[in-house]
């Protein structure tokens, strides 16, 4: 049977055909967060049959403080953004929209077929990560609503 992207066997694992990405979108602290995979490339199997597949999770995190409301903070908010790229996990990524909203993003991988739990861990992995990364950007004054 299918679901969106997904195809689900007869286990209840989900797979996606070549070339064909799959996702979902979800809330976690006021912040869109998406989960995205892209399919496995045909011959790349694994051991047991599987493939893997890329999994990015992205995350608008915050905003820049407009020059409008707090031109003070701005500079601040600049460099905490650049000094983010240090402070994050290793593979994971920090852009700087041009709205001035701030993107996390992770990758990793995942053999699939896979149960939907196995598709929620990197994403409960990234949201516990990004706990302590929110609290900062909040305390600098770098909410959603900043």
């Amino acid at each position: 049977m299918t679901f969106g992207s997904f195809s689900v066997d007869d286990l209840g694992r989900v797979a996606l055909a070549a070339g064909t990405v799959g996702g979902f979108l979800f809330q976690w602290r006021g912040r869109p967060i998406s989960l995205s995979i892209t399919a496995p490339e045909p011959d790349g199997r694994l051991d047991d049959g599987r493939s893997h597949c890329e999994v990015r999770i992205t995350g608008r995190v915050g905003r820049v403080p407009s020059t409008a409301n707090t031109p003070d903070r701005r500079p601040e908010a600049f460099q905490l953004a650049a000094a983010l790229r240090t402070l994050l996990p290793e593979g994971w990524a920090v852009r700087l929209l041009a709205d001035h909203m701030l993107e996390l993003q992770a990758e990793e991988r995942l053999p699939l077929p896979a149960h939907v739990g196995e598709l929620l861990i990197p994403a409960t992995r990234f949201t516990l990560a990004l706990a302590p990364y929110l609290d900062l950007l909040e305390e600098w004054g770098m909410g959603m609503m900043a």
